[in-house]
């Protein structure tokens, strides 16, 4: 673990009821008060306020459950009964969610400790959500509902502990360290402990820590790995500027490498080093550095582990240090680039099924995924080359699409595959891009869109015989 024991434990845990706290509610984005915390935890520079609240839970279900995004989290999908009348509720929130992605106005809205209708207003005051969204939300949370509130009832005993039964020497050893990288004298988070059908994962998007909890024992390094993130916020724009300089690299990548690099890279590293088996289960099943999501970022953070140790030993600051994290993966990928064999490119929501269908091919050392916005097309398209495959997957009822300006890419008009969809038939083509082969697979939900993908006899030529 990564920790002192020669650390004095400043950690306190604040209960609401404490009249001694001086802790008052803080003012959300158009001036709201906020009520006090349910918890506060203060470990040097850092301090959560804590706040189990319903809202949040109906705004985080139904946002995992719609699969809107590759990053959705899929256990409530996996332990929640949906129907077709859920599913059409759900590809109707998709749709909209599509438009106003991670951290641009969904997250401040509706991660807030207001019932629905304060959060609401609140939002669309300070123009996080329009009004058309909000009812959209809204009339999602609503459906849903009664599912999400047995789900919180059950779990509710467990998420103010997570956060009272954390490491408290380690979180302030990791707080300490990181404010003086990052030249900060204070980082106050409100965070949102989730319910989850089993332990999950977490998120820092809109300046809001969530952190998804089961009944059993939670994974503390997922706590860090968010919080990394909410130090790294304030010096965004320092950050921007290194990845401008430096080919192939994007923020999300920085950032993702220097959060995995401490949690688990660093303050796990003596308990199973998670990260390395990580990136070890990643490599045996021919998940590479051209995957890019979290496999790029997971490998990212390993090479730049023992740097980035060095460097908070050290006591150096972030813009000393970044032209390394930027050579650092200037190595990584100019590696990559030596590989000779074919990438398969997959865009939407077929990941999964394009990958068992391609296992045992000479793909299967290659795979990137991406979902259908506008920036990722930008990325990738460029560095296609003849020998790849390209596969594009569209499910009606996640509600994504390719972004107009790459509408082009389709062997049919996007009027023509809406038409088709709403026959609920589905499609497969096969087109090109600049002479990169390309496979074209739409179904009307995300279940017919698996069996197509791996039932298509358009990826026969490049299986083997």
């Amino acid at each position: 673990m990564l920790c002192h024991a020669l650390l004095p434990l400043l950690l306190t845990v604040l209960a609401p009821s404490d009249p001694c706290s001086g802790v008052t509610g803080p003012k959300g984005s158009s001036g709201e008060h906020w009520a006090k915390p349910d918890l506060v935890l203060s470990a040097g520079p850092l301090r959560l306020d804590v706040y189990v609240s319903r809202t949040a839970h109906l705004f985080h279900v139904v946002d995992q459950l719609s699969a809107w995004d590759n990053a959705c989290h899929g256990q409530y999908r996996d332990h929640m009964e949906l129907d077709e009348v859920d599913e059409d509720v759900l590809a109707r929130y998709a749709a909209m969610r599509a438009q106003r992605r991670w951290g641009q106005g969904l997250e401040q809205t509706f991660y807030v400790p207001l019932d629905v209708d304060d959060a609401v207003r609140a939002g669309t005051k300070a123009k996080h959500v329009t009004r058309a969204e909000a009812d959209v939300v809204v009339e999602t949370m609503e459906h849903f509902a009664p599912r999400v509130e047995a789900l919180l009832a059950d779990k509710r005993e467990h998420l103010l502990s997570a956060f009272q039964d954390v490491d408290r020497d380690q979180l302030e050893f990791v707080a300490e360290r990181l404010a003086r990288f990052v030249g900060l004298e204070e980082l106050v988070v409100p965070a949102f402990p989730l319910a989850s059908p089993t332990s999950g994962g977490g998120a820092m998007d809109g300046g809001r820590l969530r952190w998804e909890i089961g009944s059993e024992g939670v994974t503390e390094w997922v706590l860090i790995h968010e919080l990394t993130h909410g130090f790294f916020r304030p010096r965004t724009e320092l950050m921007r500027a290194a990845v401008e300089r430096t080919p192939g690299l994007s923020l999300t990548v920085l950032g993702e490498g220097f959060a995995y690099g401490m949690g688990p890279g660093l303050v796990e590293a003596d308990e199973g080093d998670p990260l390395a088996r990580m990136v070890g289960g990643d490599l045996r099943q021919g998940r590479v550095w051209n995957d890019d999501g979290n496999i790029r970022q997971r490998m990212y953070g390993l090479a730049l582990r023992p740097a980035f140790r060095r460097a908070l030993e050290e006591g150096r600051t972030l813009e000393e240090f970044l032209p390394l994290a930027c050579d650092v993966f200037t190595g990584v990928h100019e590696l990559n680039d030596t590989w000779p064999g074919p990438t398969l490119w997959i865009a939407g929501p077929a990941n999964d099924a394009v990958r068992e269908r391609f296992r045992d091919t000479p793909f299967a050392f290659s795979i990137a995924s991406f979902s259908h916005d506008q920036e990722s097309f930008e990325r990738y398209l460029p560095a296609m080359r003849h020998n790849d495959l390209i596969v594009i997957s569209i499910a009606g009822d996640t509600g994504g699409y390719l972004p107009e300006r790459y509408a082009r890419l389709a062997p049919v008009s996007r009027k023509e595959v809406e038409k088709q969809l709403g026959r609920r038939k589905s499609i497969a083509l096969a087109g090109a891009h600049e002479g990169v082969p390309l496979v074209f697979l739409a179904a009307p939900k995300a279940a017919a869109l698996a069996e197509l993908a791996t039932s298509t006899e358009l990826f026969e030529p490049y299986l083997p015989r």
